[in-house]
C-alpha cells in the first residue's frame, strides 16, 4: 500500500527542500528545509501538524501559502482523504 504524506510544508513559500540527513533530495525520512527552520524544521510537521502560529525557534516566520489556488487544491486533497479513511 501506498502511504502519502499531506504536508503544509510543501505549498508554503517558505519551502527549500526536503533532504536526508546525507544531502539527497527527495527522501521522506529526512527532514524539511524552510527559511523559518534552515536547519530542518521539527519533524511534528511531517506527522500533520500545521505550522500556521508561531513555533519556538521559526525565526517569526511562518505557513504562507504559495498561492490561494494551490492552499485550495491542498484543503481538497485533504477532504478526499478523509473520506477514504
Amino acid at each position: 500500500m501506498t502511504q502519502y504524506i499531506a504536508v503544509l510544508c510543501f505549498i508554503c513559500k517558505h519551502y527549500r527542500s526536503l533532504e536526508s540527513e546525507d544531502g539527497e533530495n527527495g527522501i521522506v525520512s529526512g527532514k524539511l528545509v524552510c527559511d523559518a527552520y534552515p536547519e530542518g524544521a521539527p519533524r511534528k510537521f511531517l506527522g500533520g501538524v500545521e505550522h500556521t502560529q508561531p513555533e519556538p525557534g521559526d525565526r517569526g516566520i511562518q505557513f504562507e501559502p504559495i498561492s490561494e489556488e494551490a492552499f485550495r487544491e491542498f484543503r481538497q486533497y485533504q477532504r478526499e482523504r478523509t473520506a477514504m479513511s
